[in-house]
């Protein structure tokens, strides 16, 4: 089963009830530039910065038609602790958007190892009792944490 819009959003092992219907990726850089007396400015070109991610989703706060719920019906308090289980746990996670065609061919995946920066949670009254929650994403790599290979 999948959502009406052929798009599933995995934050761990989450499935979000109602995909987000945008989803920012930011690919960065950690180039630097420099002038030189005779050249001019140059780039100097170094490996890619980490991928920044942010969507806003929906959190029912009654079932809908539209929205997957694959384990039955949960409210906003259950996503609302999650989240904060996902920012306080100081753990990376898995962030997966599922795509599929209308007629469920597969399109691409995202699956990309990523921690909580940040989420907001916006109450509106013309989105009646549901809420909104702004959710900020940012690529984990792993790492040696040996003191001799940190500059």
């Amino acid at each position: 089963m999948t959502t009406e819009n052929g798009y599933d959003f995995y934050l761990g092992r989450c499935l979000l009830p109602v995909a987000p219907p945008k989803l920012q990726v930011k690919i960065g850089n950690a180039n630097e530039t420099m002038t030189l007396m005779d050249e001019g400015e140059i780039n100097l070109l170094k490996k890619p910065g980490l991928t920044e991610i942010e969507f806003e989703c929906r959190i029912p706060q009654e079932p809908y038609p539209f929205a997957v719920y694959r384990q039955g019906f949960w409210g906003a308090d259950y996503f609302l602790g999650y989240f904060e289980a996902l920012k306080v746990s100081g753990k990376p996670f898995q962030f997966i958007v599922c795509r599929r065609r209308p007629l469920g061919g597969q399109l691409f995946d995202t699956n990309i190892r990523v921690s909580m920066e940040d989420y907001r949670i916006v109450e509106d009254a013309k989105e009646g009792f549901d809420l909104l929650v702004k959710i900020s994403l940012k690529e984990w790599r792993e790492y040696c944490c040996c003191p001799f290979f940190l500059t």
